[in-house]
């Protein structure tokens, strides 16, 4: 990752910010430092969170909620950890929208450190918000007020995906507290990571996302301008990862030197026979190797790998 240190300004210098949302901080702005450009125009600025371990499905809405977004002339923000994060991150960029990373810690280390490339790129396009000084290690309080300082910065937040004990629902409460407007998708009683979607919808805390129109709607979004597209999986060169075959990179890199078996990523709630096919994709293209007892690594981890499947 390219170090940018001499270019990193204080955020309360930002004079164009400092009458609106900057207000709303807390704790102040000492420690917030900025990569990159906050459009400080009339954009609306839209929170997309979720779930670390997102299934397949959840990972194509929220690649529909992006794309929505920047069609809409919204700026996209998250908190750059990995699932639905880095996807939303990796959306924005695909699509030429604007997004912006709330990191909990420093520039440096990143946190999470897999994601050093993806906030290099999102610093270029659009920027990059450390919320505490390089070098810090990345506690629990310090993931709850990146949450407190991203829910303060934008006019809305929308949870894909949320367990019952996920940290995206510490967001969703920050959003409740702070009266900013609240969205959640509810995939339904059975699906992975929607006990916190559900409970936010039944309490009345959050408007039901069922869908892109729902967005809209609330959004006052023209569906005139824009065309929107499913992901469909198994399309276009691994090259331009899919969501759902970036995020299993992201999982294996997070993972460790112990690595990922199938059944691993499975737990999630993901579907068994399109996650084989996605890490066989990935095996073949060289972006992941397996080693000897079937589990899988990043390309350039210390394992053993196994000649292709022939």
């Amino acid at each position: 990752m390219e170090r940018h240190g001499s270019h990193d300004t204080p955020l309360g210098a930002e004079a164009a910010l400092a009458a609106g949302w900057l207000r709303r901080l807390p704790g102040g702005t000492a420690t917030l430092r900025l990569r990159g450009t906050l459009d400080a125009g009339d954009r609306r600025r839209v929170a997309v969170v979720g779930s670390r371990h997102p299934s397949q499905a959840q990972l194509a809405f929220a690649h529909a909620v992006v794309q929505e977004l920047c069609a809409a002339g919204a700026s996209v923000w998250s908190g750059g950890a990995i699932g639905i994060d880095a996807a939303v991150h990796r959306a924005t960029l695909a699509l030429g929208g604007h997004g912006v990373a709330v990191l909990p810690t420093g520039f440096e280390p990143p946190t999470p450190p897999v994601h050093a490339e993806l906030f290099a790129q999102l610093a270029g396009r659009g920027a990059v918000l450390a919320c505490a000084a390089d070098g810090v290690a990345p506690m629990r309080a310090r993931f709850l007020r990146r949450n407190a300082i991203l829910v303060a910065a934008v006019d809305a937040v929308i949870v894909i995906a949320a367990g019952e004990r996920s940290g995206s629902l510490h967001a969703a409460g920050r959003a409740v507290a702070a009266g900013v407007p609240l969205f959640a998708v509810p995939w339904g009683p059975d699906a992975a990571n929607s006990a916190g979607c559900v409970a936010l919808v039944r309490s009345g805390k959050a408007r039901w996302l069922a869908g892109i129109p729902d967005l809209r709607a609330a959004l006052q979004v023209d569906a005139a301008r824009s065309g929107w597209q499913r992901y469909a999986p198994g399309t276009g060169a691994i090259v331009a990862r899919n969501p759902a075959a970036q995020a299993l990179l992201d999982e294996l890199a997070d993972a460790g030197e112990d690595g990922l078996a199938l059944e691993d990523f499975c737990q999630a709630g993901r579907d068994r026979d399109t996650t084989a096919a996605l890490l066989l994709d990935l095996h073949l293209a060289g972006d992941a190797v397996r080693d000897r007892w079937g589990r899988y690594h990043p390309r350039d981890a210390r394992a053993a790998p196994l000649p292709p499947p022939t």
